[in-house]
């Protein structure tokens, strides 16, 4: 039947929920969509939150927001309290966090440097 999909276990048929039916062979692109823009905002909030000049253009604000992301949320997985790159807003609190540390580093390296 196209349209539904009937549930094994228990019988059940059900229309396709439009979140499966739009993202389909898209997912990957959604993905790495979805992994950019918290980055973006990861970055942009830690450029924020860390004391210094800001001089990061969009490109490493959005490269330190990931990096804040995987550090973040890899961290928290590790310790069971999320899952490696979430998106929620949990998620985005973790992402925020990695990614003041990586640019508090940074930024230490360069002014001892």
């Amino acid at each position: 039947m196209r349209g539904s999909c009937s549930c094994a276990t228990c019988g059940i048929t059900r229309p396709y929920s439009l979140v499966r039916v739009s993202f389909g062979p898209n997912r990957k692109i959604v993905e790495i969509f979805k992994w950019v823009l918290m980055g973006a905002v990861a970055g942009y909030v830690s450029r924020w939150i860390v004391p210094g000049a800001p001089h990061e253009g969009l490109l490493q604000t959005v490269l330190i927001g990931m990096g804040g992301l995987l550090l973040g949320t890899g961290a928290a997985s590790f310790v069971g309290f999320a899952s490696l790159g979430e998106a929620s807003f949990r998620g985005i609190i973790l992402a925020c966090a990695g990614s003041a540390i990586i640019l508090w580093v940074m930024r230490r390296r360069e002014a001892q440097s």
